[in-house]
């Protein structure tokens, strides 16, 4: 799992400006925790998928998804 949310980081993170990565960054912490962010950002995708939080080994002591980096256990 750790893998595929580096991927998805850095995949559509590293093509977007830097002032649009506070927000992605924002964006999917919310979606990590398993906040609303279908209802949250008015996304119309069907059918509604129910919040999840994903079990990720996602530290505290970082301040952004992108100064963070994968290691393999």
């Amino acid at each position: 799992m750790n893998a595929l949310l580096f991927a998805a980081i850095w995949g559509i993170g590293g093509q977007i400006d830097e002032s649009s990565r506070a927000k992605y960054d924002t964006y999917l912490t919310e979606l990590i925790n398993g906040e609303d962010v279908q209802e949250k950002y008015n996304i119309d995708y069907k059918p509604r998928q129910e919040p999840m939080k994903l079990s990720t080994k996602i530290g505290s002591d970082y301040t952004s998804l992108f100064d963070m980096s994968y290691i393999p256990d």
